[in-house]
């Protein structure tokens, strides 16, 4: 297969995901999304690729719990999106407020910026858990963070690194890696051959 041949296909993977990601949502809502609903949208979808050791949940049709700590706007937009939706074979809660600081309850924990301030303490309170870290801060890779919210011509877009995926035993699917804006690797940023397709 040809590199042209092979960034078509990854950039058809992408456009498929992105479609999927967002779409159900902006028809559900019937209106412009605001960047708290897009994130939170994302967040909801992000769960559907990436995958818990089995040993994670104590049955198989237990919650998957997120956790929204300094983010108040995506709180609110989590509880409400998620009403209608279930992650693959389980149904989804979402704590926000002091509920969400049981940390190690959640299976998600996305960290606002409101809460920058506590961000290197709380990702490295969840550090080497099964608990995938969602941010929306600049740097916040850097910090320890799985996924990290960018803002690039007014669109949100999301980076990823799958170091500190893999150290908390996540698998990530490539589907994913396809359509972020960048991709972490120890101390080395890659973009993904459908970002150069673009």
């Amino acid at each position: 297969m040809t590199l042209a041949m092979k960034r078509a296909r990854h950039f058809a993977i992408a456009a498929t995901v992105w479609v999927t990601l967002l779409t159900p949502y902006s028809i559900a809502r019937g209106q412009a999304p605001t960047e708290a609903s897009v994130k939170a949208a994302f967040v909801l979808r992000f769960v559907q690729y990436v995958d818990w050791p089995r040993e994670t949940f104590q049955q198989p049709g237990s919650e998957l719990v997120i956790c929204a700590v300094g983010a108040d706007a995506i709180a609110a937009e989590l509880v409400q999106a998620s009403s209608a939706r279930t992650a693959p074979s389980r149904p989804i809660a979402i704590r926000s407020g002091k509920a969400a600081e049981a940390l190690p309850e959640c299976h998600v924990v996305f960290i606002g910026s409101e809460d920058k301030a506590r961000l290197a303490q709380i990702v490295a309170a969840v550090r080497g858990r099964p608990i995938l870290t969602v941010t929306e801060t600049p740097q916040a890779l850097e910090h320890g963070s799985m996924i990290n919210f960018i803002l690039e011509q007014r669109r949100v877009r999301f980076e990823i690194s799958t170091e500190a995926t893999e150290h908390a035993g996540l698998t990530v699917s490539s589907r994913l890696l396809a359509i972020a804006m960048r991709v972490r690797k120890g101390e080395l940023f890659r973009l993904p051959m459908a970002s150069l397709a673009e």
